[in-house]
């Protein structure tokens, strides 16, 4: 009771303009933040209340504050969405992040630097055999034009861009393992159409 009370706490303190350009933002948010990534630990069913949260921190902006310090607060956040992904979140993660760049229309509230940040850490828990719903949530995100121009800068690591490579060359494996799955998880001509389509965009030269 204690930990979703304070969610509803949270939620209704972080959500509009006012709390993200108060004073008191910069000293509150690390600590907000931190709580509910204790409370996602050790409370499963409030795990959906804290992604809302972390995703809530995403849509921030203030004119106040160095870029570095919004930034660092938006990473916090991706980390908690991060950790959410290792507790079973990730199909639901993923496909909340790729909405999100969809109805980005060029704001700055998740730029390039926090797209790469994201996907380098998804790089890091994310291991073959991939499932296809992961196959198809993942390659949906980094489908993306966004995610696309930001892993294909100059600024992404050369590693970790052969390990997008290599996701990708994972994804096919995984669409030929699910020809034989049931139906409600049998691979399809567009799971394959999707992974062409990725190939030809993270294909590394040399």
């Amino acid at each position: 009771m204690v930990a979703k009370g304070f969610l509803l706490w949270a939620m209704d303190k972080c959500q509009g303009i006012d709390f993200a350009s108060s004073a008191a933002y910069p000293s509150m948010a690390p600590g907000i933040l931190s709580f509910a990534r204790i409370i996602g630990k050790h409370h499963p069913l409030c795990r959906n209340s804290v992604v809302h949260l972390a995703f809530t921190f995403l849509n921030h902006s203030n004119s106040e504050l160095s870029y570095q310090k919004i930034q660092g607060l938006k990473e916090q956040a991706l980390r908690l969405l991060l950790i959410a992904c290792t507790q079973g979140l990730v199909i639901d993660i993923l496909g909340y992040m790729t909405t999100k760049l969809c109805q980005s229309h060029g704001r700055t509230d998740l730029d390039s630097s926090l797209i790469r940040y994201f996907i380098d850490g998804m790089l890091d828990i994310a291991r073959p055999p991939f499932s296809l719903p992961f196959v198809r949530s993942m390659g949906g995100l980094l489908s993306m034009k966004a995610c696309i121009e930001a892993l294909n800068s100059t600024n992404f690591d050369l590693l970790k861009k052969k390990m997008v490579v290599q996701m990708i060359d994972g994804f096919s494996s995984s669409i030929v393992t699910h020809y034989s799955d049931p139906k409600n998880y049998k691979s399809s001509s567009k799971d394959e159409l999707l992974v062409k389509n990725l190939q030809m965009s993270y294909h590394i030269q040399g």
